[in-house]
């Protein structure tokens, strides 16, 4: 039983921040998504975009379950998140520059669109 916790413990720590939550403050003229993180934030952001549409690829964070967030603003129409090994996957709907910078803790990723 010992070695299963050390095991289950190591195999976490290879893997990046696991994702404790995700908020979405909407305001009236953007929208934050915050990503709050179980520690420290070391990944880094792979950003692409395609018309109206934005996908960040978010190294070193590891969530378990697909996110989808509807916008009400015309600037903002859908967030999709999506677990991938680990990364996250954030596909954004939406007109407006898209800014990633990690909270003054470093335990949070925070998306303002």
């Amino acid at each position: 039983m010992r070695q299963l916790l050390i095991l289950i413990t190591l195999t976490l720590t290879l893997y990046g921040a696991q994702l404790l939550n995700e908020n979405l403050y909407e305001r009236e003229n953007r929208v934050d998504l915050l990503l709050s993180l179980d520690r420290s934030f070391t990944g880094h952001v792979e950003k692409s975009q395609y018309g109206h549409k934005t996908t960040l690829m978010i190294s070193d964070i590891m969530a378990l379950d697909k996110r989808f967030f509807e916008g009400n603003q015309d600037f903002f129409s859908s967030l999709t998140l999506l677990p991938k090994a680990d990364k996250v996957k954030i596909v954004i709907n939406g007109k407006n520059e898209i800014k990633v910078s990690k909270t003054v803790d470093g335990h949070g990723v925070r998306i303002r669109i």
